[in-house]
């Protein structure tokens, strides 16, 4: 007669087995879990590091928008009789420079990652996932009114309502001459030209600007920690 199976033993090695596989699979869990919280916070520290680049990069843009404003407001003071008499040397300084247009081109690299990855969604922050979400058409939104606005047009219709793209620059900035010295005509022509210039940069460029600004910092303020 062979011995009875040893059903106790049976047992406790199967249950060995089992618990060594839960473990093996909890362990393995906790490990995939715990490198995706590390990958997602390296994300949103690169998330944040771009955030803080982009609003440099604003600031920097606004801060020569600004003073691109306060050039042409010269300008204009000197086309008035009540001129402060800015020197010729500036003055031909100062045409070339309101003629430059800086532009605000932001960088959305880590937050496209995060929206083809999905880990955007995984944000419990409701108010952060919504603002993230469009920030990047607002961005581009932007970019595009400063192009369409004060590259392209340059605002003919405004002025002489043509419609024409095209904009003869000699009537308002003639050569290496300074408006001064021009003709009445062409010195109307420049005031009315840089007059307009002037209402698109502070209300639309600048205004437009500061409340993107604005959006980018609430963005900031949200990140987690």
């Amino acid at each position: 007669m062979g011995q009875p199976m040893p059903y106790r033993r049976v047992v406790v090695e199967g249950l060995v087995i089992i618990v060594s596989i839960l473990l093996a699979f909890g362990i393995e869990a906790w490990w995939g879990e715990r490198q995706e919280r590390i990958q997602r916070g390296a994300l949103m520290e690169d998330l944040e590091s771009e955030i803080v680049s982009n609003v440099t990069s604003l600031e920097d843009a606004l801060g020569l928008q600004r003073l691109r404003v306060e050039r042409i407001e010269i300008i204009l003071n000197e086309l008035t009789p009540e001129a402060s008499g800015v020197s010729r040397d500036s003055l031909v300084t100062l045409q070339a420079a309101v003629l430059v247009n800086p532009s605000y081109d932001a960088s959305w690299g880590i937050l496209d990652l995060l929206i083809q990855s999905g880990d955007l969604a995984l944000l419990e922050n409701r108010d952060l996932r919504a603002k993230l979400a469009g920030i990047k058409a607002r961005a581009n939104d932007y970019l595009s009114n400063q192009d369409w606005i004060l590259q392209r047009q340059a605002v003919p219709e405004v002025l002489y309502g043509t419609g024409s793209l095209v904009m003869d620059y000699s009537a308002v900035i003639p050569g290496d001459q300074v408006i001064t010295e021009a003709d009445p005509a062409a010195r109307d022509t420049a005031a009315k030209f840089w007059t307009a210039i002037h209402t698109v940069l502070t209300r639309l460029v600048i205004g437009q600007g500061e409340e993107l600004l604005a959006e980018l910092q609430d963005i900031r303020g949200l990140l987690p920690d």
